[in-house]
């Protein structure tokens, strides 16, 4: 009988112990990543945890989801190009609550400089002229 009850609770304890720990990288984040001035979606723009290799890429409406986070508070920083990177505020990321998050990317005005295309006139290269020649089947037959 007290073997019984010691299978029963020790049964318990590891299940509990197994529930616990399955649960441990539930948490989940979503969100949208649009243009600072237009509020357009950036397709294919690239959101990591900041200070690790876990990251998603946007879709084509801008949307994105990280899951199997665990709970506690992340950083998000997006990256797209021509745009700055953007760092997110603290996100608290929790096996109850999915944070949607709404990040605002600016766009980079770089203005290239010109390109000047200058060709030297005494570098001419001379191309001997194509000789062409008719010959008839009987010059071949011959």
């Amino acid at each position: 009988m007290f073997l019984n009850k010691f299978k029963t609770v020790a049964f318990l304890l590891v299940s509990l112990l197994l529930s616990v720990n399955l649960g441990a990288q539930n948490g989940k984040i979503k969100g949208k990543i649009i243009d600072k001035i237009n509020h357009e979606p950036l397709p294919f723009a690239n959101i990591i945890i900041k200070g690790t290799q876990i990251g998603v890429t946007s879709d084509m409406e801008g949307m994105f989801e990280l899951t199997g986070l665990k709970p506690g508070f992340v950083n998000l920083e997006a990256s797209f190009v021509g745009y700055k990177s953007k760092i997110s505020e603290d996100i608290l990321v929790s096996n109850n609550n999915i944070p949607f998050v709404e990040l605002e990317m600016e766009s980079i005005d770089n203005v290239l400089n010109e390109v000047y295309i200058v060709v030297d006139p005494f570098n001419k290269k001379e191309e001997a002229p194509l000789s062409m020649q008719t010959i008839g089947v009987r010059e071949i037959e011959s």
